[in-house]
């Protein structure tokens, strides 16, 4: 199960909200998770290659909420032989992002989701986003912006918590029973996934291009069509023959 938390941490001796991306493992009560600065395809893109790059292995099923990085559209059952590209049109049909299909498909696992306004359907992941907050974020940590850092000590302090007993399954601890999860899942793709998304825009008379409602000037006559490479902390912006501005 995978889903989106919210944390606060302080930044320049203020309090600054960051996005918590976790996913759960509720065989063995596995925890792996991020720390982001927002809820965007890149940033759920590149926080999912980090957790399976750590974990070296990548789920068979992995179940979301109707986030709006993954599904363009929720349909009604009656009209799913009505739309096209409808994913799981017998059980839950909706619509991918074509960014969120990428994704999946380079990963190979299965995208199962909730029914709207089902937060019950990931319990183990919604219970996991409020135990890490209490525990590793409480009190507010001091954060210089270096996400890289903050993540690794993160992920050590959860890879340790799972060294601890299962809390229904004890004497066996939960490292022991993640084995069997591991022991099920895909291997990673032998290509590396690069997870950034790329988008068209316009330099107006002024110099500028819109980007995500952000102006970003850059070095291109008005009226030239420019291609933006989007990554979780980065823009890039090329001309039409890809050349970098």
């Amino acid at each position: 199960q995978l889903d989106f938390g919210e944390i606060d941490v302080f930044l320049n001796g203020e309090t600054c909200r960051l996005i918590l991306l976790v996913l759960t493992f509720p065989h063995s009560n596995y925890r792996m998770a991020v720390v982001l600065p927002a809820q965007n395809f890149e940033c759920l893109a590149y926080g999912i290659k980090l957790m399976f790059d750590r974990i070296g292995r990548v789920p068979l099923r992995i179940r979301f909420d109707n986030m709006s990085t993954a599904v363009s559209l929720l349909v009604p059952p009656s009209k799913a032989h009505e739309v096209d590209n409808v994913h799981d049109v017998k059980d839950h049909p909706r619509v991918l992002t074509e960014n969120f299909r990428r994704l999946q498909v380079h990963y190979g696992f299965k995208a199962e989701f909730c029914n709207p306004a089902a937060g019950n359907e990931k319990g183990s992941v919604e219970n996991a986003v409020g135990w890490i907050r209490r525990n590793f974020f409480v009190p507010a940590l001091r954060f210089d912006g270096n996400f890289a850092e903050l993540n690794n000590s993160l992920m050590t302090w959860l890879e340790r918590q799972a060294e601890e007993p299962h809390y229904k399954k004890a004497p066996r601890v939960i490292k022991e029973l993640f084995l069997e999860d591991l022991a099920l899942m895909l291997h990673l793709p032998a290509a590396d996934f690069d997870p950034c998304s790329w988008v068209e825009a316009t330099v107006d008379n002024t110099g500028f291009v819109r980007v995500d409602k952000n102006d970003y000037q850059v070095n291109a006559a008005p009226g030239q069509k420019v291609h933006v490479c989007k990554r979780w902390d980065t823009l890039s912006f090329y001309d039409s023959d890809r050349t970098l501005l």
